[in-house]
């Protein structure tokens, strides 16, 4: 089953490359993930685009960034779901490390 991951993601590049890693090692793996970026500062959103851009080179799904003008969580889920291409969206923090059959349980 096609689903979708939309993660917002504000300041936290450090912890971010885990939660990709742990996405990337899922045994049922996603359409695509959506990240709405928060970060305010240029030099963040830099750093982001380089993690991303590193990671995905490494994985078979699409990874779609986008940027969000306010800093609010709420808001940039429901940016990203709204431009989701599957009818299942999954919401995930951006500082979450994901047990490996965490979506396949839940599919299930």
């Amino acid at each position: 089953m096609d689903y979708s991951i939309v993660i917002p993601i504000y300041k936290r590049n450090e912890i971010f490359e885990e939660c990709l890693l742990s996405i990337k090692h899922q045994t049922c793996l996603p359409k695509e993930i959506i990240i709405v970026d928060n970060n305010q500062d240029e030099n963040e959103s830099n750093k982001l685009n380089q993690i991303i851009n590193h990671f995905e080179e490494k994985v078979d799904f699409k990874i779609i960034i986008l940027k969000s003008t306010k800093n609010s969580s709420s808001i940039a889920r429901n940016i990203g779901a709204k431009k989701c291409k599957t009818d299942l969206v999954a919401f995930l923090d951006s500082d979450i490390v994901l047990n490996r059959d965490y979506y396949e349980i839940i599919l299930n």
